[in-house]
């Protein structure tokens, strides 16, 4: 099933984490499939132990016979594939300062950022915002630090241990993957 998702629903005010980012305490995610008509609900809620947003709820709609809600629909349905889906690119995660964050951004001044070595305060701010973005939407902090960054994945997980030490990731999930 490809899902095509509706806007986003905010709820709960906001949550300040590390390094500098703003996060929506609830998220509702609301998507169609075009092709049967079927419906998808995720409620989402930000954990501030766990540092991301974990599914809270979930519901799946359909419409008509042909496309019963079964146990065996049920089993199959990748929900956290479909959470990260709806969130990836879609959710709005905020620098403190107000501004709107998107790896993409991150990207587009890799060569700054990298050519300023991890010693350099903007790399280790880069690599913990990357990583935490990703970590937040539940997505693969260590690969989306590598990807946004052009790192390879070695001096990825460097990077990353360094941004932790200087405590700009906080104690979630110490692994580094």
């Amino acid at each position: 099933m490809t899902w095509v998702w509706k806007p986003l629903a905010y709820s709960g005010g906001r949550v300040h984490t590390e390094p500098d980012l703003v996060v929506w305490r609830e998220v509702t995610a609301v998507g169609e499939d075009p092709l049967d008509g079927s419906t998808i609900r995720l409620e989402v809620r930000y954990g501030e132990k766990l540092g991301r947003y974990y599914i809270a709820g979930f519901a799946l709609g359909n419409h008509g016979e042909s496309n019963e809600v079964t146990g065996a629909r049920l089993r199959d349905m990748p929900i956290l594939a479909h959470l990260r889906d709806a969130l990836d690119g879609y959710a709005e995660v905020t620098l403190s300062a107000g501004d709107l964050f998107d790896p993409l951004q991150v990207s587009a001044a890799r060569s700054e950022i990298v050519d300023g070595g991890p010693s350099s305060r903007e790399a280790m701010l880069a690599t913990a915002r990357v990583y935490r973005y990703a970590q937040i939407l539940n997505l693969s902090p260590a690969f989306a630090v590598q990807n946004a960054l052009g790192l390879t994945a070695p001096t990825a997980t460097l990077w990353i241990r360094r941004a932790r030490s200087q405590g700009l990731l906080g104690t979630y999930g110490q692994a580094d993957g």
